[in-house]
């Protein structure tokens, strides 16, 4: 008898895709305008029962291209289609769903927050459990935010922009992740599984399940900042809600300018304060450790030593002042300490922390000028941004007017005429008119500094001609050492040979003329030992390669001993130490 022919297994449905929320929906319903269409048409379910169909809620929003005003469905806002999708994975929505889990436990939270806020003088108790899951939900916030995605979301590598392209490469080919978005959603699943212990043993066990850079941007959203809820003190004050809120801070930073393109980027940066509104009314601060908490005193001589040492490696450190130092939050209360004589001291009955510890919040009232320099803030980030959600137009135009006019913080810093952020000061002036207001913008200029004189001393000096000497003899001479060079790189082309000489020849220039400028400096030497450091750090984070041959130059520019930098030593040397390194010996 003949065998029946087998069967093909049915073929799995295709996944449908999803609409994913980097911003909650629960939270998003409390910026909803208050005055909503009705909702749509009962539809009839099987069974001829009707089933009323759930309002869209509308959110007032500006747009930041041009303007206007409009209303969207918040179903459809603050969210980009499959921006969690993970098609390696067996369940493809599964950090959604996870996601979606967090924030109905968060969900629950803050609205028993703002069930007590609602009345005065209320004190919100929040178990230790409670309190943790908020704050993991608060970085998630700013993780799973459009900007985290941005520097994530590419097939390779190569496509990765990021200033740690080279460190994330290594980590990449250590984990076998084909590509940096693999490492984003692996990370986001650690932060998501993350129990926090009282112990603190997850900070160990974390840093060998996520890419430990990130792994230190929660450690420092943990341990570095305290939780405090505050709410306008007047009725016509309202916070607002832009796409990137989630990751703004308050705090100085010290950019730096590429002499090769005259382009600035991020150097320096210290974080005061964090934003994470809640509703109009409500906000949930994170304020640095190092700033007065209403605890320990605010002439604790500790931590203003601290506060004054990371100011003072800015450009300008009194410029690296928090604008909002004198904000009226505190630190909260707990069940198992008191402040006695202005220092916090354990009960006497407390035998250490433990998961029945409580947390005492209160709402701190903001004054109005407190109001509007955290929607400043909020307003002077949404340059990057597509749009931002208001509730009420008096609010609003409020909130646009003042960041317009304000002439006390140092924002609104215009680099020339073809700054974008020209574009958009007028673009928030046409809003403003829309809801019914006008302002006098004000503005300040700020000129780059002139690239062509950097470049034309830089061709000419010692560095990029003893650079480029160096660099020809191991091409053309020392094919060990090149043997070496390939293993630090992928890319083994002539051209990207050239580009990480010129790149080596570059950081030896600025290492050279620093040490010159330093050398006629009238700082005391305790500043100039923490300026090298900060850059002596910057030209050893470069890439492997980039550093190799930087390190070869500058033993052929410098004669170390006598101390001239600027002239070649009399033969090449270039076999060294860092060959010893780069081979693991």
């Amino acid at each position: 008898m003949a065998s029946r022919p087998a069967q093909a297994a049915p073929a799995s449905p295709p996944v449908r895709s999803q609409y994913h929320h980097f911003i909650p929906r629960f939270i998003l319903r409390g910026f909803a305008d208050s005055i909503q269409p009705p909702a749509g048409p009962a539809t009839v379910r099987a069974g001829g029962k009707a089933k009323p169909k759930r309002k869209d809620a509308k959110l007032n929003m500006i747009n930041l291209r041009d303007g206007s005003l409009f209303q969207r469905p918040l179903s459809r806002e603050y969210g980009l289609v499959d921006m969690y999708r993970d098609a390696q994975y067996p369940r493809q929505h599964d950090i959604e769903e996870r996601l979606a889990q967090l924030e109905t436990a968060v969900g629950r939270i803050l609205q028993k927050a703002k069930t007590t806020f609602s009345k005065p003088g209320s004190v919100l108790t929040l178990a230790r459990a409670e309190r943790d899951t908020l704050r993991r939900f608060l970085f998630l916030m700013k993780y799973r935010n459009m900007g985290f995605y941005g520097r994530y979301n590419h097939e390779s590598i190569d496509e990765y922009s990021a200033d740690d392209k080279e460190k994330m490469r290594a980590y990449m080919l250590e984990k076998g992740f084909k590509s940096p978005r693999d490492v984003w959603f692996a990370n986001l699943r650690a932060f998501l599984d993350l129990t926090m212990d009282v112990e603190g043993r997850w900070r160990t066990e974390l840093q060998a399940r996520a890419y430990p850079d990130d792994v230190e941007l929660l450690k420092l959203h943990i341990d570095h900042k305290y939780l405090a809820f505050c709410r306008p003190r007047s009725t016509s004050d309202e916070f607002l809600m832009t796409q990137n809120v989630y990751s703004i801070f308050e705090g100085p930073m010290s950019e730096i300018v590429d002499v090769a393109t005259g382009k600035t980027k991020r150097g320096l940066w210290d974080e005061w304060h964090s934003f994470a509104p809640i509703t109009p009314g409500l906000i949930v601060v994170l304020r640095s450790n190092l700033l007065p908490d209403g605890l320990h005193g605010d002439n604790n001589s500790v931590r203003k030593a601290a506060y004054d040492a990371l100011r003072s490696v800015h450009s300008d450190p009194e410029k690296a002042r928090s604008i909002l130092e004198d904000l009226p939050a505190e630190r909260c209360r707990n069940s198992y300490s008191k402040v006695q004589s202005g220092r916090l001291t354990l009960n006497s009955d407390s035998t250490g922390l433990s998961a029945k510890d409580e947390s005492y919040f209160k709402s701190f009232p903001l004054s109005s000028r407190h109001v509007n320099t955290i929607n400043s803030f909020l307003l002077e980030e949404g340059v990057s941004t597509t749009a931002l959600t208001y509730r009420t137009r008096t609010a609003a135009a409020k909130a646009v007017k003042h960041y317009l006019e304000d002439t006390d913080n140092d924002l609104k810093i215009i680099y020339g005429p073809q700054d974008p952020r020209l574009k958009y000061l007028a673009t928030l002036e046409q809003a403003l008119q829309n809801l019914g207001a006008t302002a006098a913008t004000v503005s300040h200029g700020r000129s780059l500094p002139g690239v062509e004189p950097y470049l034309r001393a830089y061709r000419c000096s010692g560095a990029r001609i003893v650079g480029t000497k160096v660099c020809k003899a191991i091409s053309e001479g020392c094919p060990e050492l090149m043997d070496i060079y390939r293993t630090l790189t992928t890319d083994h082309t002539a051209q990207a040979f050239a580009w990480e000489v010129e790149q080596a020849c570059k950081l030896l220039y600025i290492f050279v003329e620093t040490e010159l400028i330093l050398s006629r400096a009238k700082a005391s030497k305790e500043r100039k030992d923490r300026f090298r450091t900060w850059r002596d750090d910057s030209i050893m984070s470069s890439s492997t390669q980039r550093v190799w041959l930087f390190l070869k130059v500058l033993r052929n520019l410098c004669d170390l001993v006598s101390g001239d930098l600027t002239k070649q030593v009399e033969a090449l040397e270039l076999k060294g130490p860092e060959d010893s390194v780069a081979e693991g010996k």
